[in-house]
């Protein structure tokens, strides 16, 4: 809480700087490492306790995140009910103590929240494809990468901001399952779609936005192995799918390895750093496809 509440001084124009850069700078803190939950699993630790990208920046994040689900003013009473709680006063409160009040005041059920990021570990990891007939729908995919197995899926709404040569169009998506496509008609021609553009939620975006018409490649039709992998990956593809080519990215988007596909040849991987990083495969049909992968 006093590390969000550093962040609000800035928001309300009370210390010198943008709300903006405090965010990515606890961001960047947070996506230095790809485990880690805010939930303290050992209290013996001191230096777990007062952790700083766990206990702080990501704490302080996962706060923002769930103002950003409840909204403005149900937050806010939320944490005043919270505050002027006679059962708490005086003594010392648990985190259901604090998912209590944001379901009292809200009316929502946030145990999947607070299992997601409270007790989970980790972020996503997302990224997208569109495609748009004309002036008319635009259909757009979301992709999702938990960045640690310990959760399956972060159910959240996503931000999603179209933009066209004059004007935009502010959309919120419901992503409760991998691979959600999504339809809207924003009544113009859009030439970019933005994830999450004033870092509303604790995600990191890939940078890689493609036509839906370039991604065709499903989880079915090709997957990496292992994942988690040590020192190589093998790509399975479908039997009717032949790859033509692999590029690696790390999620900041730089190209890390480049090569053309082999058929029976596995990717050595042993020289990456610690992480997740992207692979994008392209076919003999045409068909591309980005898989995620993390490196131990």
């Amino acid at each position: 809480f006093a590390t969000y509440f550093e962040g609000l001084t800035y928001e309300a124009g009370l210390r010198f700087g943008p709300f903006r850069t405090w965010l990515e700078g606890r961001r960047n803190n947070v996506f230095q490492t790809t485990d880690g939950s805010v939930y303290v699993n050992d209290t013996t630790s001191v230096s777990r306790i007062f952790n700083g990208r766990l206990s702080y920046s990501k704490g302080a994040l996962v706060l923002h995140t769930i103002r950003w689900v409840l909204g403005d003013d149900d937050f806010f009473q939320a944490l005043r009910n919270y505050l002027n709680d006679p059962d708490l006063q005086y003594g010392f409160a648990k985190t259901p103590d604090l998912q209590h009040h944001f379901e009292m005041q809200s009316g929502k059920d946030l145990d999947y929240f607070f299992q997601d990021w409270i007790y989970g570990e980790g972020y996503p990891v997302y990224t997208l494809s569109w495609s748009q007939d004309g002036d008319q729908e635009l259909r757009l995919t979301l992709h999702q990468t938990p960045s640690h197995p310990s959760v399956s899926m972060f159910e959240i709404p996503v931000p999603i901001q179209l933009v066209g040569a004059n004007e935009t169009y502010d959309w919120v998506v419901d992503n409760t399952e991998n691979d959600q496509t999504f339809t809207v008609n924003p009544g113009f021609a859009v030439e970019e779609v933005i994830f999450d553009p004033d870092l509303k939620i604790l995600a990191l975006f890939n940078g890689e936005v493609t036509s839906a018409d370039d991604v065709k490649l499903s989880s079915a039709e090709f997957q990496i192995r292992p994942n988690p992998a040590q020192n190589e990956v093998w790509v399975e593809f479908a039997q009717d799918e032949i790859p033509t080519s692999y590029q690696v990215f790390d999620l900041q988007g730089k190209l890390v390895m480049e090569s053309v596909a082999t058929p029976g040849k596995n990717l050595n991987v042993s020289g990456f750093a610690p992480g997740m990083y992207n692979l994008k495969v392209e076919t003999k049909s045409g068909k591309t496809g980005i898989a995620t992968f993390v490196k131990e």
